[in-house]
């Protein structure tokens, strides 16, 4: 017999299980099928598809609610524009110009010698007067935040004929007053004189005014000539919104159905 060192033939090794040897893919880089990093890739590919198709899902949620709280609205107002043309029947209305005072400003309040001292705001056409509720202060910054919205009747803004005309030299006259004692507490501080004229659309709008004294008003005015011809511009205004969001329900839609299963989107 031969005497002398066996030699050691290797043990064949067990194969992995399929888990441990898609894990050892992963880690090693390398693809089922040549290389290249294919499995990680789908991986990454996959994840972006998921986070695309939740945002896609909450916002065609969105544009739905969207579309329903849209509807609504416009059901209201066109029940109330019902309302207001019967009454505008019955009734001749008299034009109303709405002032929201937004703000008041002044350059050098402490110059000027107005900081703490109550202020008010005064609106004046050729027939009406209408003032603030109550009076306001300066703050250190030499600004009032006011809010709030005064209603001045403007029956010279009443249609002189069939046809509908107007006076054109219609006008009205914001003034800044102070509020204190004295014999001139109700004298102007500032003021300014605002046409009438172009705001017989009843459209909203704002305005700075640069006054006096270095004073400054932002303004937003509307004139109401006919509730129903408001109601009527509130309606075409909803129903261009509810048209446009249906346009993007639509395309959302369209969108989720290239990015979720069938499957997904029938499921309660």
């Amino acid at each position: 017999p031969r005497v002398g060192p066996r030699r050691l033939r290797p043990r064949a090794r067990a194969p992995l299980p399929p888990a441990m040897r898609t894990s050892s893919l992963l880690h090693s880089g390398r693809g089922g099928s040549g290389g290249g990093g294919g499995a990680p890739a789908m991986m990454m590919a996959s994840a972006a598809l998921l986070h695309s198709g939740r945002d896609l899902l909450s916002e065609f949620d969105r544009l739905e609610q969207e579309v329903l709280v849209l509807q609504e609205l416009r059901r209201v107002a066109q029940e109330q524009l019902r309302l207001a043309s019967d009454a505008e029947g019955r009734r001749r209305e008299v034009p109303e110009l709405w002032v929201r005072v937004l703000t008041v400003e002044h350059d050098m309040p402490q110059a000027s010698g107005c900081r703490g001292r109550p202020l008010r705001i005064r609106v004046e056409s050729e027939s009406h007067i209408t003032s603030s509720a109550a009076p306001r202060k300066l703050d250190d910054s030499g600004q009032i935040l006011w809010q709030e919205t005064l209603a001045l009747p403007l029956p010279e803004e009443q249609p002189h004929d069939g046809a509908g005309g107007h006076s054109s030299s219609a006008t009205v006259r914001i003034a800044l007053v102070g509020d204190g004692g004295g014999s001139d507490a109700s004298a102007p501080l500032a003021w300014q004189t605002l046409p009438v004229a172009d705001l017989r659309n009843q459209k909203a709008v704002h305005r700075l005014c640069n006054l006096q004294g270095g004073w400054r008003l932002s303004l937003a005015l509307q004139l109401k000539l006919s509730a129903a011809g408001l109601l009527r511009g509130q309606v075409a205004e909803l129903e261009a919104r509810l048209r446009k969001s249906r346009e993007a329900l639509a395309l959302c839609g369209e969108k989720l159905r290239d990015v979720v299963p069938p499957a997904v989107l029938a499921s309660p």
